[in-house]
């Protein structure tokens, strides 16, 4: 009678080696794997989140008051590299409420949580998210009547902490609204036709622009993180202080280590240009 052979102490070793080799190659990819898709994720929020902000501005520009003296304003924030205030009038549409003029603006600010959160200038412990803000109002006391420049003075850009979604403000019309979330810087560059080209022209800043020198188009350039790495980013030094530096625009200016190593692992950046063809109030 034969018995059955049993397995050696060597082969159960070698068993035992190459199961654990195959554990190991098997994490490896499975861990490439959800990096990967992790990365083509946050990708293609980034990419959404900025093409979204910009098809709104775009589609709101293209009915902007741009030639006249009351009409159109870029503004950089002082002490915010990462940050430009733009202010024009634009004709509403039908899917917008009607044939009615509205004062716009768009800026950076920093929102709480909650479904309509309350946005501010500046980062504090209660608005940690970086955003992308649009006031509008079609209040338009002074705007016909007053100094050309006097409702882009005193009116859209965001001084304290407001609540989003809600009419109000000096002329009781204001209402604030994100457009965007998780932008950490954005530049607007106007540019103008010379005869023979469009160039940039960046004495456009801290002007009120007029008919003689109107843009034909602005270069849009969006700064943007990620959602998921919200938490990570901001609780590192440096997360307050983001959009003083410029080099949100060119992260390749970052460093490698602490805050720029993590900022510069989740930063994305993304430019286009806007064609501006309105000339009417």
């Amino acid at each position: 009678m034969i018995r059955p052979r049993g397995f050696t102490l060597i082969e159960m070793l070698v068993a035992m080696a190459v199961t654990a080799l195959l554990l190991v190659i098997l994490t490896s990819v499975g861990d490439s794997v959800v990096r990967a898709w992790q990365r083509g994720s946050a990708q293609a929020e980034s990419y959404s989140t900025a093409r979204g902000a910009i098809s709104s501005l775009g589609r709101e520009l293209e009915s902007a008051v741009i030639d006249l003296d009351m009409g159109f304003v870029i503004e950089p924030v002082t002490g915010e590299l990462g940050n430009f205030v733009i202010k024009f009038l634009r004709r509403r549409d039908a899917t917008d409420g009607g044939d009615v003029v509205e004062k716009t603006a768009y800026q950076l600010a920093w929102a709480g949580s909650g479904l309509l959160p309350s946005v501010s200038p500046t980062y504090d412990s209660a608005h940690p998210i970086p955003v992308l803000i649009r006031t509008s109002s079609t209040n338009l006391d002074g705007v016909y009547t007053g100094a050309k420049d006097d409702w882009a003075q005193t009116w859209g850009t965001l001084t304290g902490s407001v609540q989003t979604g809600v009419k109000g403000g000096a002329d009781g019309e204001t209402t604030t609204e994100i457009a965007a979330d998780n932008v950490v810087g954005w530049k607007i560059l106007p540019k103008y036709w010379d005869g023979s080209s469009i160039k940039s022209d960046d004495s456009y800043y801290d002007r009120y622009l007029t008919s003689e020198r109107a843009p034909d188009s602005l270069e849009v350039q969006i700064a943007i993180v990620p959602s998921r790495s919200i938490t990570t980013l901001s609780s590192l030094p440096g997360w307050d202080v983001v959009r003083t530096r410029d080099q949100v625009f060119d992260y390749s200016k970052l460093g490698e280590n602490g805050f720029d190593g993590e900022l510069k692992k989740h930063l994305r950046t993304f430019t286009t240009t806007l064609y501006l063809s309105s000339r009417t109030p």
